[in-house]
């Protein structure tokens, strides 16, 4: 979102104020409203496009909060199906550069749908086409680790794949030798949470 804060804000509030002429605005609990939804990237037009279904545009004593609650659940429905999308085209395209802009806009939608404001890493992902094959494949390596630890600490699979993992190795606990253990628990919760969340390869290779 190429947007300052502000610009974001003032854009929204001035639409609410011609759509429902009674509602106040103002205060903190209000303008956290306006941050999260711009801290999350929820597009302008969706949030118009929500503002213009709600019911009697005079409506006597409607607040941010209750517009707020009609914005998340579409919006949760519009990324859920955004990314549907972007799974199917990033097993189909064959460039790189598209393939990688995809990839960063399906890690976008999935760290914000878990709650995650640092979107970094998708930015990150999203400028690798700017670099040769061969260099962007070793740094979206990097990038996918530091992903899957961000995953590690807020999906909500997390608990359930640890707890999977470590009774998968539950037989091999006590004889193994300490560093194959965690290295295998590490690369089972991984595969656990790649499947919960259905995140494709992070390559630069093209399918054939």
């Amino acid at each position: 979102m190429g947007k300052k804060f502000t610009e974001y804000a003032r854009e929204i509030v001035n639409y609410l104020s011609e759509s429902f002429p009674s509602l106040y605005h103002g205060g903190s609990d209000d303008s956290q409203i306006l941050r999260k939804w711009y801290r999350k990237r929820i597009p302008e037009h969706l949030i118009k496009l929500i503002i213009e279904e709600l019911p009697a545009k005079d409506a006597k004593n409607i607040k941010l909060s209750d517009i707020d609650r009609a914005v998340m659940e579409r919006f949760a429905s519009y990324i859920r199906e955004e990314e549907k999308t972007l799974r199917r085209e990033i097993e189909r395209e064959r460039i790189p550069e598209r393939k990688l802009e995809k990839l960063a806009k399906l890690i976008q939608n999935i760290l914000i749908e878990i709650g995650v404001d640092d979107l970094s890493v998708a930015e990150r992902i999203g400028k690798l086409s700017e670099l040769d094959t061969f260099t962007a494949e070793k740094e979206l390596y990097r990038v996918e680790r530091e992903f899957y630890r961000m995953l590690l600490r807020s999906s909500p699979h997390s608990k359930e794949c640890i707890e999977r993992s470590k009774e998968q190795l539950k037989k091999y606990r006590f004889y193994w030798p300490r560093d194959s253990y965690f290295t295998t628990l590490k690369a089972l919760v991984k595969k656990c949470l790649k499947e919960k969340h259905e995140i494709p390869e992070f390559t630069v290779v093209c399918p054939h």
